[in-house]
């Protein structure tokens, strides 16, 4: 969960040795890809050293690395704060390739090296940590066409089959109504 490869594989492969870590999708790596791996703060040695930050390794297995980029912001709409560890997916349509981004503290994300087309971007708050945007989980999404770079603010927000209903009806004054929801 400390790891995120970007596009996303179906599986990926994990080990560690004494020295090293190793990450690798199962299949290996798609050729005429550019990837993007993540090492997210929280990864510890066997002595208990912590690695401080983020760690970024950037490579292609063909081609060169394309410089599109999405930036933005991703705000829990319900609780009012800024959505810390929110997942970001930019899905490429049509093919959806899926490449990934993780918001920092203070709710910030970057998805990176995107060729240009067309996205589906959505912000999740992932609420169990399994990299993917489960039925339950808020979110909120936008379709960009991207040529080298965008930026959004995602208000996430539980979604259901069944919309909000009026609550109530308060007449304020002669021309004003208030109306109260059952639901944010």
């Amino acid at each position: 969960k400390l790891f995120v490869v970007s596009p996303r594989p179906k599986k990926i492969n994990y080990g560690w040795h004494r020295t090293s870590l190793t990450v690798e999708p199962d299949g290996g790596w798609r050729p005429d890809i550019a990837y993007r791996v993540e090492l997210l703060p929280g990864v510890t040695d066997l002595r208990n050293n912590r690695l401080p930050g983020r760690r970024t390794i950037v490579f292609a297995t063909g081609g060169t690395i394309p410089a599109g980029h999405i930036t933005g912001t991703v705000v829990d709409w319900t609780a009012g704060r800024v959505a810390r560890g929110a997942l970001v997916e930019a899905i490429a349509l049509p093919d959806s390739l899926t490449y990934l981004g993780v918001a920092d503290s203070s709710g910030g994300f970057s998805v990176d090296y995107l060729p240009p087309g067309t996205y589906l971007v959505v912000g999740t708050i992932d609420q169990n940590n399994n990299q993917k945007r489960d039925l339950r989980e808020a979110f909120d999404s936008l379709t960009i066409a991207l040529d080298t770079a965008a930026t959004h603010t995602f208000w996430t927000f539980a979604h259901d089959t069944v919309g909000p209903r009026i609550k109530t009806l308060t007449l304020a004054d002669s021309i004003t109504v208030k109306i109260e929801f059952n639901q944010m």
